[in-house]
Protein backbone atom coordinates (compact mmCIF):
# COMPACT_ATOMS: atom_id res chain seq x y z
CA UNK A 1 0.00 0.00 0.00
CA UNK A 2 2.08 2.64 -0.96
CA UNK A 3 2.06 6.28 -0.53
CA UNK A 4 1.89 8.72 -3.55
CA UNK A 5 5.05 10.65 -3.62
CA UNK A 6 4.06 14.08 -3.74
CA UNK A 7 3.98 16.99 -0.83
CA UNK A 8 1.81 16.16 2.47
CA UNK A 9 -0.51 19.18 1.51
CA UNK A 10 -1.43 17.76 -2.03
CA UNK A 11 -1.87 14.32 -0.53
CA UNK A 12 -4.17 15.86 2.44
CA UNK A 13 -6.28 17.49 -0.45
CA UNK A 14 -6.36 14.88 -2.38
CA UNK A 15 -7.65 12.27 0.51
CA UNK A 16 -10.72 14.89 1.07
CA UNK A 17 -11.53 15.13 -1.97
CA UNK A 18 -11.72 11.82 -2.46
CA UNK A 19 -13.55 11.60 0.59
CA UNK A 20 -16.27 13.95 -0.24
CA UNK A 21 -16.36 11.91 -3.91
CA UNK A 22 -17.25 8.59 -1.87
CA UNK A 23 -19.17 10.39 0.71
CA UNK A 24 -18.24 7.68 3.12
CA UNK A 25 -19.02 7.91 6.83
CA UNK A 26 -15.74 9.36 7.85
CA UNK A 27 -16.32 11.47 4.25
CA UNK A 28 -19.17 13.32 5.52
CA UNK A 29 -17.26 14.08 8.88
CA UNK A 30 -14.78 15.16 7.10
CA UNK A 31 -16.42 17.32 4.66
CA UNK A 32 -18.76 18.81 7.59
CA UNK A 33 -15.52 20.05 9.21
CA UNK A 34 -13.40 21.70 6.48
CA UNK A 35 -16.50 23.89 4.88
CA UNK A 36 -14.44 26.41 7.59
CA UNK A 37 -10.53 26.66 6.31
CA UNK A 38 -9.62 26.94 9.48
CA UNK A 39 -9.84 23.53 10.40
CA UNK A 40 -7.22 22.47 7.25
CA UNK A 41 -4.49 21.99 10.40
CA UNK A 42 -6.86 19.92 11.79
CA UNK A 43 -7.77 18.02 9.27
CA UNK A 44 -3.96 17.37 8.19
CA UNK A 45 -3.30 15.89 11.68
CA UNK A 46 -6.12 13.84 11.83
CA UNK A 47 -5.47 12.34 8.04
CA UNK A 48 -1.72 12.14 8.99
CA UNK A 49 -2.08 10.08 12.25
CA UNK A 50 -4.88 7.92 10.81
CA UNK A 51 -2.98 6.68 7.72
CA UNK A 52 0.34 7.04 9.91
CA UNK A 53 1.83 9.25 6.90
CA UNK A 54 5.83 10.89 7.52
CA UNK A 55 6.45 14.09 6.28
Amino acid sequence: MGKPRMKIDEYIEDKLLRFCETCSAEGKDIHRLTRTRKLAKTMANYIKTKWKIKE
